[in-house]
């Protein structure tokens, strides 16, 4: 047989059993792969999917806000504190401080299209927030949005909304400009 013949086979014996065993190692990142279908995987997380992100009240006030403001907007709902606020490094009592917003969200928040920036967060007011802590909360709330210049409009919950009142509150809240950012 020829030498060199010989020498290409084995090569390609190598490789291949190169090539078996590093793709074995070799396990596809999460963001390619799905786990959805992989029993072990999910039967050790107790997680199930939320029905709705958003209750009735907040979901017609939704698409009251969509309406009002048309394409002026991106409209967030359920915005984490922590994304719209930060605390500077070197601020006393950092961390207190970084505690009273990591868990806290506001109903709705409103970007400027181009940056998605936020112009304005709106609270929408249930019945909840009679409550006595619910009180201690939004003033919290309230100085928070102040202290970072975010313009914050609290919105009482009811059965309809007036678009057109609703136009006219964001508006004056954000210098009447379409993306609020001067």
């Amino acid at each position: 047989m020829n030498p060199t013949l010989i020498g290409a086979i084995v090569f390609l014996i190598i490789l291949a059993v190169l090539s078996r065993s590093l793709g074995s190692r070799v396990r596809p990142s999460s963001s390619t792969s799905s786990r959805s279908g992989d029993a072990s995987f999910a039967s050790t997380f107790p997680y199930k999917r939320q029905r709705y992100l958003l209750s009735k009240a907040e979901r017609s006030f939704f698409e009251a806000l969509r309406t009002a403001i048309g394409n002026d907007y991106h409209v967030f709902p359920q915005v984490h504190l922590a994304s719209l606020l930060y605390v500077p490094k070197g601020t006393d009592n950092w961390q207190s401080h970084w505690n009273r917003i990591q868990s806290k969200y506001i109903d709705f928040v409103l970007c400027d299209r181009e940056y998605v920036s936020p112009v304005l967060a709106i609270e929408l007011d249930d019945a909840s927030h009679q409550d006595d802590r619910r009180h201690e909360r939004d003033a919290f709330i309230d100085e928070a949005f102040a202290a970072a210049g975010i313009p914050l409009l609290h919105v009482r919950a009811a059965s309809g909304y007036n678009t057109q009142e609703l136009r006219e509150q964001v508006r004056s809240l954000t210098n009447g400009t379409a993306s609020g950012v001067e």
